[in-house]
């Protein structure tokens, strides 16, 4: 096993791992070392840095859904951009980095929800139930009937 094939339960993990032991820990000097080094363990796992990073701005403003909802945007604009400029240096094509553009996509989700949970009815709780397992049969279906663009 390779440092470079770390998938994102590892990622989660050390995020998880971050965020115990910066609610244990009460030197501000220790806690950022610990942020720093987690933050250096998943540069080469699947979402990299920004995985932890966006963890522990969501766990440190979990109070103030503004600053929480202002880190996000930020941080996938950054995301974006540096895909961006990867396929404009040639380091990366298209298709392999368009699905950066939806992480803009759960502020839609999430910022309307108030902590209280929605209506109670059939037609949102079968919804929700399908939804998950639908959407990857529509994107398995994507991905194996346009081979021809890759």
């Amino acid at each position: 096993m390779s440092w470079d094939n770390l998938n994102v339960m590892f990622t989660l993990f050390m995020s998880f791992v971050m965020m115990v032991i910066v609610d244990k820990v009460e030197n501000k000097v220790l806690r950022r070392i610990v942020v720093a080094t987690i933050m250096f363990l998943t540069v080469f796992s699947d979402w990299g840095v920004m995985g932890p990073f966006m963890v522990w701005l969501f766990y440190i403003y979990h109070e103030d859904r503004k600053k929480q909802l202002i880190s996000y945007i930020s941080l996938s604009i950054a995301q974006i951009l540096m895909s961006i400029f990867m396929m404009i240096s040639g380091a990366l094509v298209w298709y392999e980095s368009i699905w950066q553009i939806g992480m803009i996509l759960p502020v839609i989700l999430i910022y309307p929800y108030n902590g209280e949970a929605g209506r109670k009815n059939i037609i949102n709780k079968w919804s929700f139930y399908l939804f998950y397992p639908l959407h990857f049969v529509f994107l398995w279906l994507v991905m194996h009937n346009n081979e021809s663009l890759l």
